[in-house]
């Protein structure tokens, strides 16, 4: 139940009611603008998607139509900046107001996508296929849905402690792209 004069985001009550729905059949009843987690986040060590590296990161599969979406958080310890030394990647500007954002040059055509983007003290890395072209309207959704399920979350922190989080966060189960 929500209290008089608060406002929960369309994405937030989407995402509640697709929880109610059985998991089978979903992807074919998913509504068009949508994209769906596919797993729960899982940890790892070293980006895929960068020279020989030893970064911790936090990462999960969206879908999006027939559009597999693979997203990597990497927070950053207090005073430290996120992002990693890739040495050996070049990075162009990427025009996704009002975040900034790279992206990864130098691949082949048919290489994936590699954006990247620092917000709130974390770096996120999103690779799509090169012909998906919601970069920006998918990295604002998760972005704001993320930072509203921590700050909503008790004791949750985007610092990396020993054990990288106290507990995985919660990534939105359902982002509306518009």
């Amino acid at each position: 139940m929500s209290r008089p004069g608060m406002v929960l985001p369309g994405a937030l009550v989407l995402a509640l009611f697709l929880a109610l729905l059985p998991a089978g059949g979903l992807r074919a009843d998913t509504p068009e603008g949508v994209a769906l987690l596919q797993s729960r986040p899982r940890e790892g060590r070293g980006l895929p998607f960068l020279p020989a590296n030893t970064v911790r990161y936090l990462s999960a599969s969206y879908r999006y139509g027939d559009v597999l979406l693979e997203l990597y958080l990497v927070p950053a310890l207090p005073g430290e900046a996120p992002a990693p030394d890739d040495a050996g990647s070049a990075w162009d500007p990427f025009q996704c107001p009002p975040l900034g954002a790279e992206v990864r040059s130098g691949d082949s055509p048919q290489a994936d996508l590699v954006l990247r983007s620092v917000y709130q003290g974390m770096l996120v890395y999103l690779v799509t296929p090169r012909e998906f072209s919601e970069h920006c309207q998918f990295l604002r959704s998760f972005l704001e849905l993320f930072i509203f399920f921590l700050d909503s979350s008790p004791g949750q922190t985007l610092q990396r402690q020993q054990d990288f989080f106290r507990r995985h966060p919660e990534f939105p189960a359902v982002l509306e792209l518009e």
